[in-house]
């Protein structure tokens, strides 16, 4: 059996690693690594790819024509209407992002939560 003196008492060997303090100080452990810390998960990598997919649909998925609406002072909603240089009457329309539409963002949400109970 191996004996270590320490200070001036014998002691036996502790099962334990001895490390001293500076070392195990929280600061300089996390200092490099908080910004690294996200990216420990294997979700991350997930979330990530999702994230492109929305952007990437977002600016390449073009614009579709909706009509427009306003509310009523009585609080419904109806369809705008404007004349033509004909005299004719046409629903007014404006162009929104096919993917960013809150109407297609709804429906999507509807769509993929019916697939996870």
């Amino acid at each position: 059996m191996c004996l270590f003196k320490s200070r001036s008492t014998l002691s036996l060997p502790s099962p334990f690693a001895s490390v001293p303090p500076r070392y195990m100080s929280l600061p300089s452990i996390m200092a490099g690594r908080s910004v690294w810390r996200i990216f420990q998960f294997q979700e991350t990598g997930l979330l990530l790819v999702i994230l492109l997919l929305g952007v990437l649909l977002a600016l390449f998925g073009g614009t579709v024509k909706m009509p427009l609406f306003e509310t009523t002072p009585s609080g419904e909603r109806q369809r705008v209407f404007v004349t033509s240089q004909n005299g004719e009457r046409e629903p007014a329309l404006v162009e929104k992002n096919k993917f960013l539409n809150a109407q297609n963002l709804a429906q999507l949400a509807k769509d993929t939560s019916t697939m996870f109970p």
